[in-house]
């Protein structure tokens, strides 16, 4: 194919790029990791854990047990509600498998009890689903009646649910109207009525009733079904009821009829402002710019056409914040593109350069654009410093190919550049091997580089190579490249000093080597005092002599700039959350609070914080009467000052006033919290076992020996299992056998007893003017019923005979597990405890315990102490291998491009001692250390390692093209680094000149401020390294001597 033919091809596949802009995947972080797992959720009306485990759990388990593939099954049974997470092999079809659970769901609904709802299944977690946030809320009103209001609500609802991409839709705020019953059991127990009679001649007076079966002559048979249509609230006041001693009497007479509001079980506001609110939460993969345009535009012609009857007003937007951040990260981006091509065009001071590595450039980034499309890419945060990073590396090869396709005509050094670039991409691969909660930021970023370097390649082979040829037809215009200057008497000048002082600091070379091992440091400082089951090292390294007398010293003097970065900056650093400044408070209340309670401390919070202009909005979440969340979000430019800091400052101050609440102020500098939690070492056990009563008492069995050390406290056998289960409590009855026998009761009489005290929570629905309302039955006393007046007030078994708890038992209130747990089937205890005494005693005295204990215990029951320095310890023996593997495999690669197994070590060694800019430059100027940091070191390293690979490849070419003896090597080797000065030193200056723009912005720009300092840095850093430190390693002592009589 001619040269014209391969441009045009280019340029055509560049352009139609721009018609997948719009079908690109958009959001501001990263979508959240999607699990191999797939959950089911149900609802169990009017049950504790127990009840919910035993009518849809245990069968939802067997069910789901017989589909193959199943690498883990976990469930959690709780209040009301209950949610089976299956786990699958990371090889199974995801898709495939969500069939097979929801045949397995729908072939069980009929055998499950009527209060269990029609599970929901998709694909996930339960984690995945806490973390999501909306990202539109509307606060709506509407000038209808509460029910006609909220059909309104519900039919948007539906019409939001249908637009792809949406996940969920969620309307708080409102309250549907329910039938409020309300007995005299004074009057029922003077009756001699049970509240069972009053909810079974409501039912039979408001439902269907089927007579029989009657036969017509001619006509067949027809049942025979009467209907008891309710058209008003006295049609129930006047149901009959039969009275054993009275006969027939109206219920409103018993009790009081009413239709009220149902009481609020959470509560979602913004800035104080009580509403209808409508948050729209977005699927991750979808490009949620384009879908907030979609579904403002629905809103629109919905309120349009209701015609006045209901408004919407937009209170939060996340989707235009999302479009903020990009637009900025986007100009930024184009402005460091925009400086590198200005320097190409000085650099070069010709136009056909400045053509050939700017169209280079711009056919890189329409291939990139196809990819991302083609790969389903999402581009956020992450991949945008991706694609920044890779125009860095594109404009090396870039420049790199020109000039070696000027100087030779030829592609030679096109096996460089693919070792260059493989060296590159196995760096980032490793990506992969990261646990799932590291890698979830840093995927998009590594493909997208990968992707980049690869279409490089392509493109600097076919693109760059034709464009050359087009416009260098005629020999003219030729730019000025290479070792030969015009003024070639000050470059031989300058040549011969840098040969100089290469030889004189290779002559000691060793003395070299030293000083900048030390510079780099040595990782003395990271010994451990002590290692268990090592006596020789406790013995030396761990003695007082080395530990107290030598290791302060040593450490201080061999630790080098390693040291410097790993105390100072990098273990107090850490991610930083790329989202907007903001303030999370949250408050824990014990068991038994009303709802109300833990409004009035948000709305108080809120009172305060209204005044204050800086703050661009309060969201307030209360999920429970025991958990409630604020969120305060700044306005632009308040964000990056100090006002988030003096406001978490002025909450801290106020809400330690509010006593039995636990409170939790983060977000913004140092993270407060009044928990009285943890202070001392505290350990948790997990205890399993497939059958629940056995592992009761071995769970108090081991209670009982955890408390013979004096040193235990405060132990727990019912610990929650994970953070987001909140611990319950309930009122248990021990029920004295012996003065119940004395009495003439029996259980059942007990449970007659409280029937009167409570409300029942399986009364059906109630159709009133062909609307169904929910209905609420209770007593008069039940509202202010206490734990006093069940021990010590008359509770009457009949309506002759009358009981006091005392008498017959005790009451204690226990704190109980939010939830029933299982893990493949069988059930989950944790047990915790504090330990007052050294965290190292308290975990020996642990493993002492438990070793004892399972002695003990019989086959199927498992104990498992649960610590989390283990993982942490697991995942730093996983970054060794990471990093071992990342050595491993450039060494592989600089190997066979060289055919020498020395050289490769110089690249690696040439690669470390450029980071000794990274480690000053953070720890000079106190610059937090985020993701950027880790960025940093990958663009630093792909850098050094072209300059070092293509050094190494000329002087290699050289050395075959002259086959000089061995006093010309140095003088081949100063040649090869001349050869490369420019090229390098231009790629590090664009690099540098690129970088610029996000310096602007300060420290308090996450991500791109760090990579812009490390990066600036670790270039300048680089200098050394690639012009000093390599020509060293690489110097021929035996030869220098007679090479200087030849320059």
């Amino acid at each position: 194919m001619t040269p014209r033919r391969i441009v045009i091809l280019f340029v055509v596949v560049a352009l139609l790029s721009i018609l997948c802009i719009s079908k690109l995947k958009v959001s501001y972080l990263p979508a959240t990791t999607v699990t191999n797992q797939i959950s089911v959720y149900f609802d169990v009306a009017g049950s504790d854990p127990e009840q919910t485990e035993a009518l849809a759990t245990e069968s939802l388990e067997n069910a789901l047990s017989g589909i193959t593939g199943i690498k883990k099954i976990s469930s959690v049974s709780s209040y009301n509600s209950g949610r089976i997470v299956v786990s699958f092999e990371s090889e199974s079809d995801l898709d495939y498998k969500y069939f097979e659970i929801m045949a397995a769901v729908r072939q069980l609904r009929e055998h499950l009890s009527p209060r269990v709802s029609f599970p929901t299944v998709i694909k996930g977690d339960e984690l995945t689903k806490l973390r999501q946030t909306p990202f539109l809320v509307y606060a709506v009103t509407f000038r209808e009646n509460a029910e006609k209001g909220n059909d309104l609500l519900v039919s948007v609802r539906r019409k939001l649910a249908a637009v792809p991409g949406i996940k969920q839709v969620e309307l708080s705020g409102y309250a549907s109207q329910q039938l409020t019953i309300t007995y005299d059991e004074q009057k029922l127990m003077a009756l001699q009525l049970q509240p069972s009679s009053l909810l079974s001649a409501i039912s039979k007076n408001t439902s269907e009733y089927y007579h029989g079966l009657a036969v017509y002559p001619g006509h067949g048979k027809l049942f025979i079904r009467s209907l008891r249509p309710i058209n008003s609230l006295d049609d129930i006041r006047n149901i009959p009821v039969v009275s054993p001693r009275s006969g027939l009497i109206r219920l409103k007479e018993l009790a009081e009829i009413s239709l009220a509001d149902q009481p609020v079980t959470n509560i979602f506001r913004i800035n104080g402002e009580r509403s209808v609110n409508l948050a729209i939460y977005a699927d991750d993969q979808k490009n949620q710019v384009k879908m907030a345009g979609q579904i403002k535009r629905i809103i629109q012609e919905f309120e349009s056409m209701l015609a006045g009857r209901c408004s919407f007003h937009l209170t939060h937007d996340n989707a235009a914040y999302i479009a903020a951040e990009l637009r900025d990260n986007i100009i930024r981006s184009f402005f460091v593109v925009a400086i590198l091509v200005a320097l190409l065009f000085v650099s070069y001071h010709n136009w056909r350069p400045f053509v050939i590595l700017t169209g280079t450039l711009l056919i890189n980034l329409g291939l990139l654009l196809w990819c991302c499309w083609a790969m389903a890419i999402h581009i956020h945060l992450y991949s945008l410093a991706g694609i920044t990073i890779a125009f860095g590396i594109m404009i090396d090869h870039g420049i790199i190919i020109f000039d070696y396709f000027h100087q030779d005509k030829n592609i030679r050094s096109y096996t460089a550049l693919l070792g260059a670039t493989l060296t590159t991409i196995a760096s980032l691969l490793l990506v992969f091997l990261l646990p799932d909660e590291e890698k979830q930021n840093l995927v998009d970023f590594a493909t997208i580089i990968c992707i980049a370097l690869v279409s490089s390649l392509l493109t600097n082979l076919l693109f760059t190579t034709a464009l050359y040829r087009l416009l260098y037809r005629t020999g003219h215009g030729q730019p000025s490249l290479g070792a030969a200057k015009q003024n070639k008497a000050g470059f031989e000048r300058s040549h011969r000093l840098y040969f100089c002082m290469i030889e004189r600091i290779s002559g000691i070379r060793k003395t070299f080597l030293v000083i900048v091992t030390l510079s780099f440091g040595t990782p003395f400082f990271l010994l451990p005092e002590k290692i268990e089951s090592a006596p020789l090292y406790n013995r030396t390294i761990g003695s007082a002599l080395y530990q107290q007398g030598i290791r302060p010293y040593l450490d201080k003097y061999t630790g080098g700039a390693l040291r410097l970065f790993k105390v100072n900056v990098f273990d107090g650093s850490g991610f930083r959350d790329a989202g907007k400044t903001r303030l999370i408070i949250s408050a824990e209340m014990p068991a038994g609070k009303p709802l109300s309670e833990m409004d009035k401390l948000f709305t108080t919070l809120e009172s305060i914080l209204k005044p204050y202009n800086c703050i661009d909005k309060c969201i307030t979440r209360i999920s429970s009467p025991q958990q409630g969340v604020m969120e305060v979000l700044f306005r632009k430019g308040f964000d990056h000052s100090g006002y988030p800091a003096q406001i978490k400052l002025l909450l801290t101050n106020k809400v330690v006033f509010y006593g039995g609440v636990v409170w939790g102020i983060y977000g913004s500098g140092q993270g407060f919290s009044n928990s009285l939690e943890n202070q001392l070492p505290f350990f948790r056990i997990k205890i399993t076992g497939y059958e629940a009563g056995k592992l009761d008492q071995m769970v108090s069995d081991y209670g009982q020996l955890l408390s013979t050390n004096k040193r235990v406290g405060k132990v727990d056998l019912n610990d929650r299992y994970t953070y987001e289960d909140k611990p319950a409590q309930q009122y248990n009855f021990h029920l004295n056998e012996s003065a119940l026998s004395a009495r003439g009761l029996n259980h059942e009489d007990i449970n007659n007893a409280l029937a009167w005290e409570r409300g029942s929570s399986e009364s059906p629905a109630i159709k009133v003017d062909n609307t169904f309302y929910s209905l609420y039955f209770h007593s008069m006393s039940a509202s202010s019923l206490t734990g006093w007046d069940l021990l010590n007030s008359p509770l009457f078994v009949n309506a002759s005979r009358a009981i006091r708890f005392r008498d017959i038992g005790a009451m204690t209130l226990d704190k109980i597990p939010g939830a029933v747990y299982k893990e493949n089937r069988a059930y989950v205890r944790i047990v915790s405890f504090e330990y007052n005494g050294s965290a190292d005693f308290g975990g020996r005295f642990l493993d002492r315990s438990i070793k004892e204990f399972k002695e003990k215990i019989p086959q199927g029951y498992l104990m498992q102490r649960i610590d989390d320095s283990g993982t942490k310890k697991n995942d730093n023996g996983l970054y060794g291998s990471i990093i071992m593997l990342l050595i491993v495999v450039n060494y592989i690669i600089c190997a066979i491009l060289f055919e020498n197994l020395f050289r490769p070590l110089i690249i690696i060694f040439t690669i470390l001692v450029s980071f000794i800019g990274i480690f000053l430059v953070f720890y000079l100027f106190g610059v937090s250390f985020d993701q950027g940091g880790y960025a940093a070191f990958i663009m630093l390293g792909g850098l050094v390692a072209n300059a070092g690979i293509f050094i190494i490849y000329d002087y290699d070419v050289l050395l075959r093209r002259n086959n000089p003896g061995q006093a010309d090597r140095n003088r081949m080797l100063i040649a090869a680094v001349a050869n490369r000065s420019r090229t390098i030193l231009l790629t590090s200056i664009s690099a540098v000149c690129g970088l610029i723009p996000f310096l602007f912005e300060g420290s308090s720009q996450i991500f791109w401020f760090s990579f812009a300092v490390g990066t600036l840095g670790g270039v300048i850093f680089s200098f050394f390294s690639i012009f000093i430190f390599l020509p060293v390693m690489l110097w021929h002592k035996s030869g220098y001597r007679q090479v200087e009589g030849n320059l």
